[in-house]
């Protein structure tokens, strides 16, 4: 069972992350090559929350088992668990979501498979960040969710595609 706990901090080379939504990406990693910003003029920072990653759900039910540049998850994953990234810390694991009743639903939904499994290995409630992209009360962007929401579960599972 979790223990209450963060889910940053640590210390780790942080030479060799990549960003998995392409540009930047070295051999070894993932880079973060923005930082979440601490300023108050940071204009979407409203839209930013901070949240259990076991509170956030799957958009769709099943996902490629590799990202868009052909790395596996499992790179991103060994990389939170050596602690090379922060996802309070590395911008690109702040993920887009949406609020559905008092749920969180990502469509970033590879990114947040590598979150949970993170968290299950290390056994403490790992905090990350999400983005609200929109509410059930926002129809349009409501619409824009749900024509991303394939999920058969309610988005409690997730089935990786591929080898």
């Amino acid at each position: 069972s979790p223990r209450s706990g963060s889910g940053g901090g640590g210390g780790g080379a942080r030479s060799s992350i990549a960003d998995p939504g392409g540009g930047g990406a070295s051999s070894s990693g993932f880079r973060a090559g923005t930082r979440a910003s601490t300023s108050a003029a940071d204009e979407d920072d409203e839209d930013i929350v901070t949240v259990s990653a076991s509170s956030v759900r799957y958009s769709q039910h099943s996902i490629a088992s590799t990202f868009r540049d052909g790395r596996r998850l499992s790179d991103l994953t060994n990389q939170l668990i050596r602690r090379d990234l922060d996802p309070l810390v590395d911008r690109f694991l702040t993920l887009d979501a949406w609020l559905i009743g008092r749920e969180y639903h990502s469509i970033d939904n590879r990114r947040l498979l590598c979150l949970h499994k993170y968290q299950e290995k290390v056994g403490f409630d790992v905090k990350m960040r999400v983005k609200v992209k929109g509410t059930m009360q926002n129809l349009e962007a409501f619409r824009r969710f749900h024509s991303h929401f394939t999920s058969h579960d309610e988005g409690r599972t997730v089935t990786v595609r591929g080898p």
